[in-house]
């Protein structure tokens, strides 16, 4: 996640604001440690409504991070539906 100091938001907040219209969230640091964090409305919305996501989404959001990038993992795993019914059995 991009990281801005106090003082730069300050200063750059037009430019910070357009970068969370495409990022969804940016930290804001004080002295190097993150205070606060700027959403987008777009990730607010999520939010605020409680949107749930599946395992996938989650994970496919985890492995879009730049940071994550050389994670290998195979999303593919998540293709099968799933039995709904609680009580299954399963195997280990």
């Amino acid at each position: 996640m991009q990281e801005y100091s106090i003082a730069d938001a300050k200063t750059h907040l037009p430019r910070i604001v357009h970068e969370v219209e495409k990022s969804g969230r940016i930290h804001l640091t004080r002295y190097g440690k993150p205070v606060a964090v700027i959403l987008s409305e777009a990730e607010y919305s999520t939010l605020k409504q409680g949107k749930k996501t599946t395992a996938k989404e989650a994970l496919q959001t985890f492995l879009a991070n730049d940071e994550f990038k050389d994670v290998d993992v195979d999303t593919h795993i998540f293709d099968q539906d799933r039995a709904k019914q609680q009580g299954r059995e399963i195997q280990l």
